[in-house]
């Protein structure tokens, strides 16, 4: 499965992905000894004793971030020791089975084994143009905004400089994620005309509902921070996965190690924003806080039916339908890191924040007893 090259190694992803001497290997690279130092991360402290954020510290700690940026972020790592190349394993599968919305179910269990391969196939093309969608439509226009002064609390050099960094890492993302769906396509044969995803839809409509930009600004600097959040319990499974397609499993390695710093610079920017915030806009912070997290969980059950549809499974219609109905994945979503941030942040003071947390399933009576 695995061959060497003795003669040339590229020196980084883009020195691979543009080559075209094989356009089917990929470099899997061996990481320096002192990577797991560098992957260490500086969180920034919970309120003080007068229950403020010091936002002093906050500002500390992303000046950390900044200046190491060059030696954490994976575009910026080219001191990799190329050893040995995976090459495309047809018979290895290309996504990890249970993530898949309906793995369990007994229209996709009982389907062949061919098929049931293309169909994780399409798990990871899926998830690939998922991750691009979010970072094109949602990641990177907040930070476009965060660049341009138009997120409170963050209007300062260092808040912009990191902004501007974490675009350049969900650029390199964006390209790692269509070439790695290149690749795939390339070996299965087939490719897929996706609809747009719950997460892009709903803020699209909710960006309709409201009435002033400050708004709008705002709910997409949230949506891209509580996606930045959580999704790298995602891609580490995903990334330690030794079962599924080598070259995929390297693709989001080198993505998880940047979104787990990403976790915590958003987490950071949404206290320097929440902080600088006049009540007003505090209480529509705290009050769409939660729904980026309902959008991002959502199993996304149209564009499975149109992805089954296309690669031909006879009962994609009734699969799909039958998971919508027995579907309670808003019943299912953990929103403890939101409620621990909130609580952190003061929000929770708010007897109005905690009542409509209520209301929309986000705590429940006995998370609200030891709040």
């Amino acid at each position: 499965m695995y061959k060497r090259n003795l003669e040339k190694s590229p020196k980084s992803f883009f020195d691979f992905f543009n080559s075209t001497r094989e356009p089917v290997v990929m470099p899997f690279p061996k990481l320096p000894p002192d990577r797991e130092e560098q992957m260490n991360i500086t969180f920034v402290p919970r309120m003080d004793s007068d229950n403020e954020i010091d936002i002093d510290k906050v500002k500390l700690a992303l000046e950390n971030i900044n200046k190491n940026w060059d030696k954490k972020a994976r575009v910026r790592d080219a001191k990799m020791d190329y050893e040995e190349l995976p090459i495309f394993d047809i018979s290895k599968p290309d996504f990890r089975e249970e993530f898949l919305p309906f793995s369990t179910h007994p229209l996709y269990l009982d389907a062949s084994q061919e098929m049931k391969n293309k169909i994780l196939t399409c798990g990871w093309l899926i998830y690939n143009t998922k991750t691009e969608h979010i970072e094109t439509k949602i990641v990177n226009p907040s930070c476009t905004d965060i660049i341009c002064g138009k997120v409170p609390g963050l209007k300062d050099a260092v808040s912009r400089e990191i902004a501007a960094e974490a675009m350049t890492d969900e650029s390199f993302h964006t390209l790692l994620v269509l070439r790695a769906n290149n690749i795939t396509e390339s070996h299965r044969g087939f490719s897929l005309d996706l609809p747009d995803f719950e997460l892009v839809k709903q803020l699209k409509r909710a960006h309709e509902e409201l009435d002033y930009e400050w708004q709008k600004t705002l709910l997409t600097f949230v949506t891209a921070a509580v996606s930045e959040m959580h999704i790298s319990d995602y891609l580490r499974k995903l990334s330690q996965d030794t079962t599924i397609q080598d070259i995929n499993r390297m693709t989001v390695d080198a993505h998880y190690k940047d979104e787990i710093r990403h976790g915590s610079i958003f987490t950071q920017f949404m206290k320097c924003t929440y902080a600088s915030l006049d009540q007003e806009k505090k209480e529509f912070f705290a009050k769409v806080l939660p729904e980026p997290l309902k959008w991002f969980s959502n199993p996304e059950f149209t564009v499975w039916e149109s992805a089954l549809q296309q690669i031909g499974f006879e009962d994609s219609k009734a699969l799909i339908d039958e998971c919508r109905e027995q579907s309670n994945y808003a019943n299912a979503i953990d929103y403890s890191k939101i409620i621990t941030f909130a609580n952190h942040n003061g929000m929770m003071e708010s007897q109005k924040t905690i009542e409509h947390y209520e209301e929309n399933g986000v705590i429940s009576g006995a998370t609200r007893s030891v709040l």
